[in-house]
């Protein structure tokens, strides 16, 4: 009576089936499954903090490079919106800034005013895509008009793998065309040959003094002295 009793209770007593493994069923373990081969493999050992400071400090000069080159763009891609801003023209024949008749010509009160700028049409689209100003669109156009067209070389500078000059910077183009904007195209290009070779490493600072001695090499007096005179 109690053998039964014990046999019918473990046939109702719940059971784990846990899963057997390959040692208890005497089968061969399956190989090893592979990562894809896209999939980033876990760095071998612990990463130390000399190697943590060396990348990082390479990205961060990535970093200052690839804003470089994202300025010129920006200088590129301003200058072409400037230029191509009459298109919105109503009248084709019109030419920008020139006089016009107001469409009342009967009024001789009125009188006449002139067609919009480039200026004017580029900065109000350039403002209303980008949340800025119409005032500084209009500074980051004009800019841009003004670098591409009187400091193409400089501008070409600011590729850290440039030749002949590399290494610019957009605060380090900006002290350049700041000391030199008085400067006549021969001078320019004697000023420009003394200090671009030096852009990828001077420090701001020592650049802006660099460009004042070349000025004064070249044209035998400062910039604020000419503007003076």
């Amino acid at each position: 009576m109690r053998t039964r009793n014990k046999v019918q209770a473990e046939r109702t007593r719940p059971r784990l089936d846990l899963p057997s493994t390959p040692a208890a069923t005497g089968e061969t373990a399956p190989p090893t499954t592979q990562a894809p081969a896209d999939l980033p493999l876990p760095p071998i050992g612990p990463v130390t903090k000399a190697e943590t400071f060396t990348a990082t400090l390479t990205q961060l000069v990535d970093i200052e490079h690839a804003e470089a080159l994202l300025y010129r763009e920006k200088l590129a891609l301003r200058s072409i919106l400037l230029s191509t801003a009459d298109y919105q023209l109503i009248d084709p024949s019109a030419v920008p800034g020139s006089s016009r008749r107001h469409a009342r010509v009967d009024c001789p009160d009125i009188g006449s005013d002139t067609w919009l700028q480039n200026i004017d049409l580029a900065a109000a689209e350039l403002a209303t895509a980008t949340h800025i100003s119409t005032g500084t669109a209009k500074n980051q156009l004009a800019t841009a008009s003004y670098y591409t067209r009187h400091y193409a070389v400089a501008v070409a500078s600011l590729d850290p793998d440039g030749d002949p000059y590399r290494g610019m910077t957009a605060h380090k183009l900006d002290l350049f065309t700041e000391h030199t904007t008085d400067l006549t195209n021969t001078e320019l290009q004697k000023v420009t040959a003394r200090v671009l070779p030096h852009a990828h490493t001077d420090t701001p600072g020592q650049f802006a003094r660099r460009i004042e001695k070349a000025v004064i090499a070249v044209t035998g007096t400062s910039k604020q002295k000419q503007r003076r005179a």
